[in-house]
């Protein structure tokens, strides 16, 4: 909604209101471990929205993906079908454990990591030699 609201003719000053809560979740996110795969899906989910900014160089996607790459990794999203007791002792995950969500959640969700980093690269690597 908030990306949506940029522009829009009619709601754009929703844009103002969602901006600040956003930029203070999206905060929180990256400045903590990642300890469940909803703040995963969320930080790719603001790569491929990403609010608009002036300059492509103040757009923060890159490191938002970085840090769910890396965040998936440590939940073991990476080997989707691999015991995972290396995340036993972890204090929560969400409010389940790890082994609660199906394969193919945690399958779907690394392979969305692989695609948006790829798909973010190729489009960085396509400005670049546009230039």
């Amino acid at each position: 909604m908030l990306v949506a609201s940029a522009r829009h003719m009619t709601h754009n000053m929703l844009y103002n209101e969602l901006a600040s809560p956003q930029e203070r979740l999206v905060g929180i996110a990256v400045n903590t471990a990642v300890e469940s795969i909803e703040v995963v899906q969320a930080l790719l989910i603001c790569c491929l929205w990403p609010v608009p900014k002036q300059r492509e160089m103040h757009d923060p996607s890159w490191n938002y993906l970085g840090v769910a790459v890396n965040g998936a990794m440590q939940l073991g999203l990476h080997q989707p079908f691999a015991e995972h007791a290396h995340l036993a002792g972890w204090s929560r995950l969400g409010e389940y454990r790890l082994a609660d969500i199906s394969r193919g959640t945690r399958a779907m969700t690394w392979l969305a990591c692989f695609n948006i980093s790829i798909r973010y690269v190729a489009s960085r690597a396509r400005k670049k030699t546009s230039v």
